[in-house]
């Protein structure tokens, strides 16, 4: 089996979501690939078993800079029956009617296309004190929810 990480990080709290995913994929014996979402050859994406989407929620709930640029190519990716899972970072303090914005609507957009969601995203606040645990235990949910839709 195999998992395809895309994620953008501008502050590096998505990136360490991205690795921390990786490393306990890994010790699933799953594997796991990372790539940088402007950088992702949309061939990954259409190959992989699971696909989890990282993307941290900017200003008043865009998606980061980088990961727009991947999100404009959605339509010329081939989603249907892709499982997929999307975790992100926000400021929840700050921002709380558009914290983790980005969460919902890379689920809502792949979704859209055809994408079939293993479990609800992962939303992780800015000086969360618990990240590796429910880091890991949202890709145990994301592995469940991917065996449970593959035997649909």
């Amino acid at each position: 089996m195999k998992a395809l990480i895309v994620y953008c990080s501008t502050t590096g709290t998505t990136e360490q979501l991205a690795f921390i995913l990786k490393e306990h994929l890994e010790e699933r014996k799953i594997t796991a690939v990372i790539e940088e979402a402007p950088d992702v050859d949309t061939q990954l994406i259409e190959d992989c078993d699971l696909l989890l989407l990282g993307c941290s929620t900017w200003g008043e709930g865009d998606l980061q800079e980088d990961f727009e640029k991947l999100s404009d190519r959605f339509e010329d990716i081939d989603f249907e029956g892709r499982i997929f899972a999307v975790f992100g970072a926000g400021d929840e303090d700050g921002y709380p009617d558009t914290f983790c914005a980005a969460v919902d609507t890379l689920e809502e957009k792949v979704g859209s296309l055809g994408g079939i969601m293993a479990t609800p995203g992962l939303r992780i606040s800015d000086g969360d004190d618990n990240v590796g645990a429910r880091v890991r235990d949202w890709a145990d949910l994301a592995l469940e929810g991917m065996k449970q839709r593959r035997r649909s």
